[in-house]
């Protein structure tokens, strides 16, 4: 077994393949992407067999909370994250504050059938219609998988990340990199992220029919994501 192990766990559109990119980079860093993107027999032993297989000294993977409690046969569901770190593997634990923009980016993703790029292949996108229902849905799931997430997570060692506030642009990245270099006890070495951002920072740029949905939220808890810009440069290299 690799001498670290760590899971980057949450949810898609967090800011993970950002992540995975960047620590992947990492000379003597394995970093696998969704290895439980598809049903396994034995889901625990697939992580561990990864960490096995791996030549490098330090393994990571992205382990989603959909996974855990909707696809994978697991027996005890809510102990999987808990199992796995007394199996010595690190839990970073992303999140993303703002529910519309997430609810976006999987809508665009959709759309578009991609959402995070190559720097060489990148693609033009434009705005969106957003259906209200589509839209409510998203953010409905989210906060269930977030409640789920806390579960799972409970009495379980972990570093927290938000994309707005550790991801979300390429100065922030490397704000955040010797935080995670710690939490998994390696020597700090910044990486290198892969992906540029695609998508518009305002929900005005991104929606179609923006006023439509700001007239619905209008009043709701929701409303305080309304039109808020992604805290992001201008040139940005990473979304999730």
């Amino acid at each position: 077994m690799p001498s670290k192990r760590f899971i980057i766990f949450g949810e898609g559109r967090c800011g993970s393949t950002a992540l995975v990119s960047r620590l992947g980079s990492i000379e003597g860093v394995q970093c696998d992407n969704e290895v439980l993107a598809f049903k396994v027999p034995f889901p625990h032993q697939h992580v561990m067999m990864g960490a096995s297989k791996s030549k490098c000294d330090v393994y990571g993977c992205k382990v989603l909370a959909f996974h855990i409690r909707d696809l994978q046969p697991i027996r005890d569901r809510d102990g999987f994250v808990k199992q796995l770190h007394e199996n010595e593997f690190k839990i970073i634990h992303l999140r993303r504050k703002n529910l519309v923009h997430h609810a976006l980016s999987n809508i665009r993703a959709n759309k578009f059938g991609y959402h995070q790029q190559k720097a060489k292949k990148l693609k033009k996108t434009g705005k969106v219609h957003v259906d209200l229902e589509e839209l409510m849905g998203w953010m409905t799931r989210t906060e269930g998988l977030y409640a789920y997430e806390d579960k799972l997570l409970e009495g379980v060692p972990s570093l927290t990340l938000t994309y707005e506030d550790h991801i979300a642009s390429e100065d922030k990245q490397r704000m955040m990199m010797p935080l995670v270099c710690d939490f998994i006890g390696i020597p700090y070495e910044e990486g290198n992220c892969a992906y540029k951002k695609i998508s518009p920072r305002s929900l005005r740029d991104s929606i179609e029919n923006y006023e439509e949905i700001e007239t619905a939220l209008a009043g709701t808890k929701y409303e305080v994501f309304l039109d808020e810009r992604e805290p992001t440069e201008s040139v940005a290299k990473a979304e999730c």
